[in-house]
């Protein structure tokens, strides 16, 4: 059965959905309540952008989709298919149900910290195509610091342009 299909039988999950968003922001988690349910409230505090929020659940067992729903989230998923397939979640949400503008992929594991986060990743992901999260760390040994939308790095540790 498709995502689509699903979507569409629970009329319940997509009755909130909008038809389009500026940011699309999807999370994609696996057994990790705590950590995604607080990025989750982080998001909600810091980002002022008109986005919409789902989190992509690839099959968890540990009652991350039951707590995420207790705080309002869109949830989709199904079984356990890896971080490729539970990642295309995602972007058919945001390609399909909810138009958005920009899409933000990103791992239960990040911790957006400034106000204009999401800003900032959408607008380098408009201007190379693809963005992805550059821990503290990377940062520090970077020729290019700080690594900004508009002062790109390309990590080897990550393999993709980095903001």
């Amino acid at each position: 059965m498709s995502l689509f299909t699903l979507l569409i039988k629970k009329k319940k999950a997509t009755d909130m959905v909008p038809k389009a968003c500026e940011i699309g922001i999807a999370i994609t988690t696996y057994n990790r309540k705590e950590m995604v349910c607080a990025l989750v409230e982080r998001i909600r505090k810091i980002t002022k952008e008109n986005y919409f929020l789902v989190v992509c659940d690839d099959g968890s067992t540990d009652g991350t989709t039951e707590a995420l729903k207790r705080l309002g989230v869109t949830v989709i998923g199904g079984s356990n298919k890896g971080i490729a397939w539970n990642k295309n979640r995602g972007l058919f949400f945001f390609s399909n149900i909810c138009r958005a503008d920009s899409i933000i992929l990103m791992d239960d594991d990040v911790f957006p910290n400034m106000f204009g986060w999401a800003q900032e990743w959408a607008y380098g992901s408009h201007r190379v195509g693809h963005v992805n999260y550059v821990p503290h760390f990377y940062d520090r040994s970077s020729p290019r610091r700080p690594m900004t939308a508009m002062n790109l790095g390309v990590g080897h540790m990550i393999g993709e342009a980095c903001c």
